[in-house]
């Protein structure tokens, strides 16, 4: 029935006149209601939206930091527990026994070594100015400079490795002696997220103590099709829905995930508004057009006609059918370029109708 009623209405246009022929036709209030038209100001669309995706909050490896013991040793105190926030120079926990007390003294040696290395090459770059040691007696002094010097870095190395901080190591050398419990402290900023010790444990070389991470700039791993994977991802912007948060793209990793045989997509986060380590959200990919005057409208205002795209633009009364390029449909959208043609308003129902008046009720499809 409403088919029926839309067919002679648009018999009632053309009984006057041929419109095909015309670039624009005029239509009246109410043969704009008995077609079903409907206009509207279509949106200009500077990018596209992909998605969603799903997507994982991640730190990255540099705001992950896991504290390991570097040699044997007895766990004295903890001071922290997994979820508390501590600034860089914190203690974390502190270590005695034979093997730390001996990495110890194998600085102030070194140290000691150094001092007296230094102290001899200054004597002899004086002797040999002044001609009293041969430049072979210099050089040698020099190569026994370096060599403490070396063992002194390596010694400092040793306790650096275990967390000890650079104000604690020159406290030790400015002490003289060894310390009884041996403080490991924060090198950054963050929140403890993992404790494999209490006080009183026994460690091993290598064992793990603490884990904790810096989430000062966070990440997304976005899992995509792998059909998606290539370059082009590569610095596009990415939001996380129902979230404030977004980024960009990083990184395209093409090789296919064994969970769900797509590819990992990661991308930091400019604005992490709020998102925490290993919290799951879904993000879309923004993705920008090349060509100027792209329009957003409904697929509802688009039509086809001798191989070509059009839309129905509305000049006051009239309507004026517009060749457009179509660049990217979605299941209610689609996204076209006119060129240079501007569209203050559109037909964004009824174009089928509009078609069939325009080109004449019959006539070619």
């Amino acid at each position: 029935m409403k088919s029926t009623l839309i067919m002679l209405a648009i018999a009632s246009l053309l009984g006057s006149a041929n419109l095909a022929a015309q670039e624009a036709f005029t239509l009246t209030p109410a043969q704009r209601d008995a077609l079903r038209i409907t206009v509207a100001a279509p949106v200009s669309a500077t990018h596209y939206r992909e998605g969603p995706f799903p997507a994982s909050v991640v730190v990255p490896n540099a705001g992950i930091r896991r504290f390991q013991a570097a040699l044997d040793a007895t766990v004295i105190e903890v001071n922290v527990a997994p979820g508390q926030h501590v600034k860089a120079g914190d203690e974390l926990l502190s270590l005695s026994g034979a093997e730390v007390i001996a990495a110890q003294q194998r600085l102030l040696l070194a140290t000691q070594e150094l001092a007296i290395a230094k102290q001899k090459l200054k004597g002899n770059q004086a002797l040999f100015a002044q001609g009293g040691i041969t430049e072979r007696r210099l050089l040698e002094t020099r190569a026994e400079h370096g060599s403490a010097t070396a063992n002194r870095l390596a010694a400092e190395s040793e306790l650096n490795m275990m967390g000890v901080s650079a104000s604690t190591v020159q406290r030790l050398i400015d002490k003289g002696e060894p310390l009884t419990a041996l403080p490991v402290s924060a090198a950054m900023d963050g929140v403890l997220t993992e404790q494999w010790v209490v006080p009183g444990s026994r460690v091993e070389m290598g064992a793990p103590l603490l884990e904790m991470i810096s989430p000062v700039q966070l990440q997304l791993e976005i899992h995509m099709p792998a059909e998606r994977c290539g370059p082009h991802l590569n610095g596009l912007e990415v939001r996380v829905n129902d979230s404030s948060g977004k980024g960009r793209v990083l990184s395209v990793g093409c090789t296919i995930h064994q969970e769900d045989q797509g590819v990992l997509v990661r991308a930091a986060l400019d604005n992490s508004a709020n998102l925490k380590p290993g919290q799951l959200v879904d993000v879309s990919i923004l993705t920008p057009f090349t060509t100027s005057s792209v329009w957003r409208i409904p697929q509802t205002g688009l039509t086809r006609h001798d191989s070509k795209d059009w839309i129905f633009v509305e000049e006051g009364d009239a309507f004026r059918p517009v060749a457009v390029t179509v660049l990217r449909q979605t299941g209610v959208d689609a996204y076209v370029s006119t060129g240079s043609v501007q569209l203050p308003s559109l037909a964004v129902s009824g174009a089928i109708a509009l078609k069939a008046v325009w080109l004449g009720a019959g006539g070619e499809e």
